[in-house]
């Protein structure tokens, strides 16, 4: 379950956000993942949960936004959304293509509070 692994890693990126803004907690982020990734939502929502246990992530609420597949045609030099069960360009059909975006796994925001009322976008 290497989503457990990630969930450490993110846990520590936002915990090293909130140390820079001085922030007593996080009570959100925001996650992107790739269609191509390899990564259940889910798990890692959970390995966040318990990674994030007596720290000032603990209660912090994952959103996930979805990055479709982008590939880029070497035949006719399109580029577009690709379709994960039909590979190939999506404007000629060719079967040449080289993935642009899709596989990535990045905090995208996170979300402090300074013990303030109001939180601040991080």
């Amino acid at each position: 379950m290497h989503e457990l692994a990630l969930a450490r890693s993110l846990t520590e990126l936002v915990l090293e956000v909130a140390a820079k803004h001085d922030a007593q907690r996080i009570s959100a982020a925001v996650v992107e993942i790739g269609d191509l990734a390899g990564v259940d939502s889910q798990s890692l929502e959970f390995g966040f949960q318990v990674a994030s246990q007596g720290t000032r992530a603990q209660g912090c609420q994952l959103l996930f936004r979805r990055a479709p597949l982008r590939v880029a045609c070497e035949s006719c030099a399109a580029e577009g959304e690709g379709d994960l069960e039909r590979p190939g360009c999506p404007r000629c059909g060719g079967e040449r293509v080289r993935v642009v975006s899709g596989r990535q796994l990045r905090l995208v925001s996170v979300d402090v509070d300074d013990g303030a009322e109001e939180s601040e976008h991080a």
